[in-house]
C-alpha cells in the first residue's frame, strides 16, 4: 500500500513538473515573441523619424542619440556619419533588447559595423540606404529642372532673329535673356520662365533646388552657354547639374 501511494505521489509530481515547465516555457516564448514584435515596431518608428529628420540628422558628423524611451531595457546605438555610397553619407542605428543580461551589443562608431550581443535581439536601421534614396531623388528632380532650362533656351534661340545668344541670364550680367542674374538662388525664380510649381523646385529633403547662371562656374559670354541647378546635401556638399544651351 505504501509503495502504491509513493508511486502515485511521484507520478503526480512528475505531471505537475511537466505541466509547470510547459507553461513556463510557453510564457517565456510569449515574452520573447513580444520583444521581437516590439523591436520591429521601434525599428519602424526610428526609420520614420530618420526620414522626417534626414537633413538635420546627417548635418551632424558625430553620434546621434534619438530621444526614444525603450521598454525591456533596450538601447539605441549610433554610428557617426559615415561615407557609405561614394560621397553619400548617413548614420547607422542598431536597436538592441536584452533577453537575459543587459545589452551587450556594440557598434563601431567609425564604420557602423555592429557586433551583436550573445543574448540580445537586434534590428538595424540603415540611414545610408535612406540617404541614398533621398539623394538620388533630389538628383533626379534637379536634372528635370536642368532639362526644362535647356528646352527654354532652345525655344528662345529658335525664335530669335539675332541667332545664338545666352538666354539663361539677363543683360544685367552680359547675357541676352530675361532670367535674373544669380549665383546661388532658389530655383523657384525660374517658374515665370520655364513653368512648374513650388514642389518641382523642392528636393526630397524639403529644401529648395538652387540656380546659378552668372558665376565663374558657368559659360556666361562664351558658347556653349551654360547655367546650372543644384542642391545642398546634409553633409554640406553641393551637387550641381549643368544645363547647356543648344539650338
Amino acid at each position: 500500500m505504501a509503495h502504491a501511494i509513493l508511486f502515485i505521489f511521484f507520478f503526480i509530481s512528475a505531471i505537475i513538473s511537466f505541466v509547470t515547465g510547459s507553461v513556463l516555457g510557453d510564457l517565456l516564448q510569449q515574452k520573447e515573441d513580444d520583444k521581437v514584435f516590439y523591436l520591429q515596431q521601434v525599428a519602424e518608428e526610428l526609420a520614420y523619424w530618420y526620414k522626417n529628420n534626414a537633413f538635420q540628422v546627417d548635418s551632424n558628423p558625430d553620434i546621434v542619440n534619438p530621444q526614444f524611451n525603450l521598454n525591456y531595457n533596450g538601447k539605441i546605438l549610433s554610428s557617426k556619419r559615415i561615407n557609405c555610397h561614394n560621397g553619400v553619407y548617413g548614420h547607422i542605428f542598431v536597436i538592441a533588447i536584452p533577453t537575459i543580461e543587459g545589452v551587450q551589443t556594440t557598434i563601431n562608431p567609425d564604420t557602423g559595423e555592429v557586433t551583436p550581443g550573445r543574448y540580445d535581439i537586434i534590428k538595424t536601421v540603415n540611414g545610408c540606404e535612406i540617404q541614398k534614396e533621398f539623394f538620388d531623388s533630389s538628383v533626379k528632380k534637379t536634372q528635370i529642372v536642368a532639362v526644362w532650362l535647356e528646352n527654354y533656351f532652345k525655344s528662345r534661340a529658335s525664335s530669335d532673329v539675332h541667332g545664338y545668344r545666352n538666354y539663361f541670364a539677363s543683360n544685367s550680367c552680359g547675357a541676352s535673356g530675361d532670367i535674373p542674374c544669380v549665383t546661388n538662388s532658389s530655383a523657384r525664380i525660374l517658374k515665370d520662365y520655364i513653368g512648374g510649381n513650388d514642389i518641382d523646385f523642392t528636393t526630397a529633403y524639403g529644401t529648395d533646388i538652387i540656380f546659378d547662371n552668372s558665376s565663374s562656374e558657368v559659360n556666361l559670354t562664351t558658347p556653349p552657354y551654360t547655367s546650372r541647378t543644384g542642391f545642398t546635401t546634409p553633409w554640406g556638399d553641393v551637387k550641381w547639374i549643368v544645363a547647356t544651351g543648344r539650338l
